[in-house]
């Protein structure tokens, strides 16, 4: 049971869904996550929702969550794996 079905949900509350971010695609994400968790650390270039340009987020240990809203994650300069999006 879920006690907490009908709470209006909002992007500081936990994630109620997962989904695998594939970093080796350039494509803008289909929708934006409350954040990102590093699986395999490294850099991520993350574009943000209310950014033109993607900025490098250098040496990101594996198990971070990442409080982001992204919008792009560029391939190019990304080493991080593994990337799930918080929704």
């Amino acid at each position: 049971m879920d006690r907490f079905k009908n709470s209006s949900d909002s992007v500081s509350d936990p994630a109620r869904s997962l989904a695998t971010i594939d970093a080796t695609s350039s494509a803008t994400l289909n929708s934006t996550p409350k954040a990102l968790f590093i699986g395999s650390g490294g850099d991520v270039s993350i574009r943000a929702i209310d950014d033109d340009e993607a900025v490098t987020l250098r040496n990101v240990p594996s198990g971070t969550i990442l409080p982001v809203r992204a919008m792009q994650i560029d391939p190019a300069r990304t080493t991080a794996r593994d990337i799930v999006g918080l929704y």
